[in-house]
């Protein structure tokens, strides 16, 4: 089976149609049916010939073909020009028309951009002339403002030049006075405080004097006399007076002396808080827990550890206080056994 090309249209052409008559053949050059069909109107070729089964076409002056296969290519040329052509008219028509839109759109914009900054010009104009207005009247009150400042300034200096002198002698004279003043109100507060120290010492003496005798009287009424002696002497001047009432007092473990003994543990006297601090532990005096708690930060170590000791044995609790450590790491025992007799003081005071 042999295939031949189109000499126009370049198309393939299968040798069935040629044997057909469906396609031509002369001289090496083939034209397929489509292009027959176009060239049929070409004078010098003739039309299909009916009555043949196979529809063969005949040709008219053999000779003449190759003429007429330049003639149909430049027949076909023409027409794709013209069908070019007439597409580029069309896309120029088209771009003309969107072209006089775009201008038409431009030319509204422009309009409105005009009036927007012809509006805006004016309103500026309004702005800056409303302005050069207040900054004249401005200007004119400024001079006006300068001319009273001078005047004022000028009366001013003749007054100051007149009355130097007198305010001179007038503020030495201020100054005397003011050292006076001081001094009296110095003299008067040193009176004042005078009279309420004298009248405290006086309400002191008494006061303590009353105290004394109604606690004579109480002591006198509520212990034996010996004991009643015992306890005046816890509050003699001499320390060793106090020491030894406090040992004497040892002997007689009663509830009711120990807020007489209370105090002992602040005594100047360290080996007085030493006896009372162990003197509490002996008796397991569970009132007295609080203010061995106060003694855990005495000045003496001695008497730190005796009250420690007197701690553990009436409360039963250990906290790890160290009676010889610093300060701080006291500080934090001490801590310990406040909160401890905080939370514990009722129900410990009751078992």
């Amino acid at each position: 089976m042999e295939l031949f090309f189109c000499s126009l249209c370049h198309e393939s052409v299968p040798d069935a149609e040629v044997a057909a008559g469906d396609a031509v053949e002369v001289d090496s050059k083939v034209l397929c049916g489509l292009c027959c069909d176009l060239l049929s109107s070409v004078p010098g070729f003739t039309a299909r010939v009916s009555g043949t089964a196979s529809g063969s076409r005949l040709l008219f002056l053999g000779p003449l073909l190759v003429s007429l296969f330049a003639l149909a290519g430049a027949t076909l040329a023409w027409l794709e020009n013209n069908r070019l052509h007439d597409e580029a008219v069309r896309e120029l028509g088209s771009l003309q028309a969107n072209l006089v839109l775009v201008q038409g759109q431009a030319s509204r914009q422009n309009i409105n951009l005009e009036e927007s900054f012809l509006s805006a010009r004016s309103l500026l104009e309004a702005q800056v002339e409303s302005a050069r207005q207040e900054a004249s009247t401005l200007v004119e009150l400024g001079r006006q403002v300068e001319i009273q400042l001078a005047a004022i300034s000028s009366e001013l200096s003749l007054l100051a030049s007149t009355g130097e002198s007198r305010d001179s002698r007038l503020g030495r004279l201020e100054g005397a006075l003011s050292v006076l003043e001081d001094r009296a109100r110095e003299h008067r507060s040193a009176q004042e405080m005078l009279r309420d120290s004298l009248a405290a010492m006086e309400s002191r003496v008494r006061q303590q004097e009353t105290a004394e005798n109604q606690e004579a009287d109480s002591l006198e009424d509520a212990f034996p006399p010996k004991i009643a002696v015992l306890l005046r002497q816890l509050q003699d001047e001499d320390p060793s007076a106090r020491y030894d009432a406090l040992e004497s007092l040892v002997a007689f473990p009663d509830d009711r002396i120990l807020p007489h003994l209370y105090p002992m543990l602040a005594d100047p006297y360290e080996f007085s808080r030493f006896l009372a601090a162990h003197t509490f532990g002996e008796w397991e005096a569970k009132p007295a827990v609080p203010h061995l708690i106060e003694a855990l930060m005495d000045e003496v170590s001695w008497v730190r550890e005796a009250t420690v000791v007197s701690l553990r044995r009436i409360s039963g609790q250990n906290f790890s206080f160290d009676h010889a450590a610093k300060e701080s790491d006291r500080r934090q025992g001490y801590e310990r056994w406040k909160l401890w007799w905080d939370a514990n003081e009722t129900s410990f005071l009751r078992s």
